[in-house]
């Protein structure tokens, strides 16, 4: 026998919404760390360099590498700024862990967005570059990285810009906050650290390493187009490697470095959709089982109270008088259940009050009866608060 439930409506008084519960979710989350990308923020000065001026800028060490030191002058027109830096005391990259091979010069937006200006390449500890800019106001740190092309700065700042007595343009009074990827992303991917080779380009160490970094972020399955790319470009950079044509080994390695960090960006994000969608799921499911409980909780009160059971079954059977069929879940207009269930509160008051009138009842009986309909009349004033709902048909 089929037995039509009013389930929405009976949980509207006790059972927490989806969307209460998807934020609870959220909560928790926001609460623990990222698997992918864990990452931690830092401060820095920013600088609005004036359009058609010269000026410079001093960069320190940070406690990292405390000895580290760099200038730059800066050359802002025509809505770009030209900067050529120079820097000293440096050590190698990989002093930080197997993972990293170089230096990036960083541009950092006052609202925390960084750009990649370009790759410090070390000659002994120093190193020269020239590089340019559309940004007018932003700061500089210098990080350590696996290789040239990484799209977010890791947490190991080196170097960051600080403004001299004659820096020419406006010092932003609010530091520029902004994150870094901590270096346990790195790290617990346990690299293997290359042996040297001085026959070997830096570019081609940086290739392999931006291919093995995708791949165990996940690339070869998330990005599986970038990731062929990528591996496409490393073995064309090792054939010109073992036939020694050393301009064309650069290109190729450069090449497989670019698809390495679309193929590892790609992947991170779609695990983050993945892991999105996976607690989207689980919430939907806590959220399925808290009414499949109270549903049966409200089925066995109804079948415990014959009248109040009665009154359920009627409202329901009366609005559905008008459907063609019940498959799965069906929309019912709310107005008229509410009609329906008042025409029936009303019968009740009626009758409770002509007992009462004729005393053919003790008061204590007619407490007890009139208790029951207030405590239905508020049963469908809580219908009225949610609109809308569905029926299920229970078996």
């Amino acid at each position: 026998m089929i037995k039509l439930l009013c389930t929405s409506a009976l949980l509207l008084l006790s059972v927490p919404t989806s969307h209460a519960l998807q934020q609870d979710a959220r909560q928790r989350d926001s609460d623990s760390a990222s698997l992918i990308n864990i990452r931690v923020s830092r401060t820095t000065e920013t600088v609005n360099y004036r359009d058609n001026s010269s000026t410079k800028i001093d960069f320190q060490g940070t406690a990292l590498m405390a000895r580290a030191e760099g200038k730059a002058q800066i050359e802002a027109k025509h809505g770009r700024v030209a900067i050529k830096g120079e820097f000293e005391h440096l050590e190698p990259a990989t002093t930080f862990g197997s993972a990293y091979l170089t230096y990036v010069l960083w541009a950092i937006s006052p609202e925390g967005s960084p750009n990649n200006l370009g790759e410090i390449i070390l000659d002994g500890s120093k190193s020269k570059l020239e590089v340019t800019t559309n940004l007018q106001n932003f700061a500089m740190i210098v990080t350590a990285e696996p290789y040239f092309g990484v799209s977010f700065p890791s947490e190991v700042v080196v170097l960051e810009n600080i403004v001299r007595g004659d820096t020419k343009g406006s010092v932003s009074t609010v530091n520029a906050r902004f994150d870094l990827l901590q270096r346990g992303v790195y790290d617990d991917m346990h690299l293997d650290r290359y042996l040297s080779d001085s026959k070997v380009p830096l570019s081609l160490y940086e290739a392999r390493n931006a291919v093995r970094i995708a791949k165990a972020q996940g690339a070869a399955r998330y990005a599986r187009e970038s990731w062929t790319k990528a591996e496409a470009a490393l073995q064309r950079a090792e054939d010109y490697q073992l036939r020694k044509q050393h301009k064309a080994v650069v290109t190729a390695a450069r090449d497989a470095v670019q698809a390495a960090e679309d193929a590892r960006n790609i992947a991170v994000k779609r695990q983050d959709e993945e892991s999105i969608a996976l607690r989207q799921r689980a919430a939907d499911a806590e959220t399925a089982r808290a009414r499949a409980a109270q549903a049966d909780e409200a089925q066995a009160r109804a079948d415990a109270d014959p009248d109040r059971g009665a009154l359920v079954r009627l409202v329901v059977g009366e609005a559905l008088q008008d459907a063609d069929e019940l498959e799965g879940h069906r929309r019912v207009p709310l107005r008229r259940l509410l009609a329906f269930g008042h025409h029936r509160l009303v019968e009740q008051q009626h009758r409770v009050g002509s007992h009462e009138e004729a005393g053919e009842a003790d008061g204590e009986e007619r407490a007890e009866e009139r208790a029951a309909i207030d405590d239905d009349d508020f049963f469908f004033q809580r219908i009225a608060s949610g609109g809308n709902f569905r029926f299920h048909a229970v078996s």
